[in-house]
């Protein structure tokens, strides 16, 4: 092997090394901060006043996550505006509660910004000094904040098979502080331990993955109470701005790319991975890379061998064409190499295609395009495209061709219905022709650790989304979400299209491929949710579940309903709806 094939075979971990290593040496003093986590009520705020000022954010809220600090300053540009009502009012306040170390002194003037607030009475004078933060130390060099993170709960789910216990004991922590106010630290851990509904148990059962989760321990029975399963899982990324309009994150998390509830580009469905991300912001522009080492398996098919990593790349460019209209761009490559990451992909701003075709490669190309557009401060459009492969004598002339491999999405919000303050509604429409996300090699299927990296219920599908959210007061919270999916499944070994991770030679034919081919099955879901916040992020839940597939394989066909009862201390309640 020559010395320039070794060199391109750098492992992707010492390439992050050395970026982050260069770059530290050269890094400003700009105020940053962590970021919001998946779930927060901050995201639907955040929505809402943009939609109802009229005025976009500073930030682009297509790329997940919004950093904290410059949710602050959204919020800190609003509160001035005559049209809020005193619920939208209320939102701010909320923001300023949950992000209340950015209306610091280290992140605004010599003083404490008025927004900022204490608590009366602190717990034994150390703890809840603030409403977010649970312990706090800062000095002019160095502060750190520290979150438990804890939900419990129970109840039970009646399916065909019977009634049964229901329940979930999660624990966990969030730290996160920062250096000179150069370098931002954060890092959450938890420990699971749950007894899921009846369809993700036979998803784990399926894929050999819990969803958005990597190792687990296998189904148990304790007390008579089956199909246990318990957990460890942990984020962490460190961030510095390189300058004031650069920004770099590395760390093992996750990423989400789009306006809505689904993802067709980049979802935060599957496991943590490691992974690059480099923010660029000019004028109008938001250009992000990532660029992340991935496994196509979950780790329960190897046991504890170390899996055989593959990697991506990305770019996404968003672009405000107006105040209220947003349009970005997107492209990802997933490569397979034996020794390390594929050198070529690390230029930040050339087209993967070009790339991929010069060094005549089998990596997984997919291209995409998403928009935003905000009008008469009540209405968001929005809507995503992606393309995987498209043969465009077959595209027009035969629609059906295997090779037409995309899938589209489209959705719109609509806040204060019928003229009632914060009653919104949100549907959402979302297509994915068969094959689509997958590859020749099944390796470089657009997936991570047995699961999709963009929709859950990966190719050959139609779904239709609806949720609407009710908060009568600053404290209740009703969230009320309807799914419906026709989607077609693999039969006798026989390869329809669905499941991502199976190479798409497999195919048993190349025309007359159509969406929901296979065993047909039809998903209906409703989820009902309930929550009252009886301290800033402390929630006593409610939740109804209703789910019925009606499938032409046995083991898909079936009801179920759920019910539980719990609590939760800093940790963001999303229904697994797929």
């Amino acid at each position: 092997m020559s010395s320039q094939l070794i060199i391109m075979r750098i492992s992707i971990s010492r390439i992050f090394f050395l970026i982050l290593s260069f770059y530290s040496f050269y890094t400003v003093a700009f105020s940053q901060s962590f970021n919001l986590p998946a779930g927060n009520a901050g995201y639907h705020f955040v929505d809402r006043l943009e939609i109802k000022s009229g005025r976009f954010a500073p930030f682009h809220t297509a790329h997940k996550y919004y950093d904290r600090a410059d949710v602050v300053r959204y919020a800190l540009s609003l509160d001035t505006l005559q049209a809020l009502s005193w619920q939208n009012v209320e939102d701010l306040n909320y923001l300023y509660r949950d992000n209340n170390q950015y209306l610091d002194s280290t992140a605004f003037a010599s003083q404490y910004h008025p927004k900022y607030q204490t608590t009366e009475k602190p717990f034994l004078k150390y703890f809840l000094k603030t409403p977010a933060n649970f312990y706090e130390y800062t000095t002019q060099d160095f502060n750190i904040t520290y979150q438990p993170s804890i939900a419990l709960g129970g109840g039970f789910e009646n399916t065909e098979v019977g009634n049964n216990p229901y329940f979930f004991r999660n624990f966990g922590g969030i730290i996160n502080g920062s250096i000179n106010d150069r370098v931002h630290f954060y890092s959450n851990f938890m420990f699971y331990f749950d007894r899921y509904q009846a369809h993700v148990r036979r998803y784990i059962e399926e894929y050999q993955a819990v969803p958005g989760h990597g190792f687990y321990n296998d189904g148990y029975t304790l007390s008579s109470v089956d199909s246990l399963y318990d957990n460890f899982n942990a984020q962490a990324y460190i961030d510095f701005k390189a300058t004031k309009n650069i920004q770099f994150e590395f760390g093992h998390g996750k990423n989400f790319i789009g306006n809505g509830a689904r993802s067709m580009l980049l979802s935060d469905f599957s496991d943590n991975y490691l992974y690059l991300k480099i923010n660029t912001k000019f004028g109008l522009f938001d250009y992000q890379n990532i660029f992340a080492e991935l496994r196509q398996f979950s780790t329960k098919t190897t046991g504890f061998n170390i899996v055989a990593p593959k990697y991506l790349a990305s770019h996404h460019l968003s672009f405000n064409i107006s105040p209220n209209f947003n349009v970005g761009v997107f492209e990802a490559v997933i490569a397979n190499r034996d020794n390390g990451f594929e050198l070529n992909y690390l230029n930040p701003i050339i087209f993967y295609r070009s790339i991929e075709r010069d060094l005549s490669s089998p990596d997984n190309v997919l291209i995409g395009a998403d928009f935003k557009w905000n009008f008469s401060n009540r209405f968001s459009l929005y809507g995503q495209g992606i393309l995987d492969e498209l043969q465009r004598e077959n595209f027009f002339g035969n629609g059906d061709w295997w090779a037409n491999k995309y899938g589209v999405q489209l959705g719109a919000k609509y806040i204060d219905v019928f003229d009632i303050d914060h009653l919104d509604l949100q549907v959402e429409y979302n297509y994915a022709r068969p094959y689509t996300y997958s590859h020749s090699d099944s390796v470089n299927s657009y997936s991570h650790g047995s699961q999709p990296l963009a929709h859950p219920l990966g190719a050959n599908f139609r779904e239709w989304l609806a949720i609407l959210r009710y908060q009568p007061t600053s404290k209740l919270f009703l969230t009320l979400s309807l799914m419906q999916a026709n989607v077609g499944r693999d039969s006798s070994g026989i390869n329809y299209g669905g499941n991502i991770l199976r190479n798409y030679g497999s195919r048993p034919f190349d025309d007359g491929v159509l969406t929901g081919q296979g065993v047909g099955a039809d998903i209906f879901l409703l989820d009902l949710r309930a929550s009252y916040m009886l301290i800033h992020n402390m929630f006593v839940d409610l939740n109804l579940q209703y789910r019925t597939e009606d499938s032409g394989l046995e083991a898909y066909d079936h009801n179920q309903f759920f019910f539980s009862l719990g609590f939760r201390y800093n940790l963001w309640s999303q229904p697994l709806l797929f």
